[in-house]
């Protein structure tokens, strides 16, 4: 379980890094992860990070694990609430939150979705968020294929509704470049 826990941890940096944030304040070391684990106390910080140039995402991000807990529910995210944390939360726990929490503004993952990082499967194409310039030579907003929310790259590289994501895909073989594609996240 352990190890687990140490890949989650590892993950979520990566996950920080892949959303645009630009500076890691705070990062809990594998000694202190494995101390949490064998006392596990209140929701403590794994991952604080900073400097997030992308429009619609916070300009920080915080990231907790739950360890004593199999599910959040309210009363760790009340506990969190409290502590006046500025930008967007990531809560992580053993079997991911209870329906009671369903509408609050946080993110939730369960520990075995992330303890893979679901962007470097190798099926998966690279997803980056566009704005701006990048934007005004596609076709009609509306127009644009759908992406959910729910994806499980929109969760992780945080993608909110009214995004545009372009999608690479690479080439299979045969001298044939890759392609792209263009998606509003719904």
């Amino acid at each position: 379980m352990q190890e687990e826990w140490e890949r989650a941890r590892q993950v979520c940096m990566t996950m920080m890094k892949k959303r645009g944030y630009v500076d890691i304040e705070y990062s809990v070391s594998a000694e202190e992860l494995k101390g949490n684990l064998q006392d596990p106390g209140d929701p403590f910080v794994v991952v604080c990070a900073k400097g997030n140039p992308r429009p619609g995402v916070g300009q920080m991000c915080t990231v907790f694990f739950e360890l004593k807990d199999t599910k959040v529910g309210v009363k760790c995210v009340r506990q969190i609430e409290g502590q006046d944390i500025e930008g967007d939360i990531v809560i992580v726990s053993a079997q991911g939150r209870t329906p009671f929490c369903k509408n609050v503004s946080m993110t939730f993952f369960s520990l075995p979705s992330i303890v893979i990082d679901v962007t470097e499967h190798n099926i998966v194409p690279t997803h980056t968020h566009v704005w701006g310039a990048a934007v005004e030579g596609l076709p009609p907003l509306a127009r644009l294929p759908r992406m959910l929310e729910s994806d499980p790259v929109s969760v992780f590289m945080a993608f909110k509704k009214g995004m545009v994501v372009k999608i690479m895909r690479q080439s299979r073989g045969g001298g044939v470049p890759g392609s792209i594609f263009y998606r509003m996240v719904e």
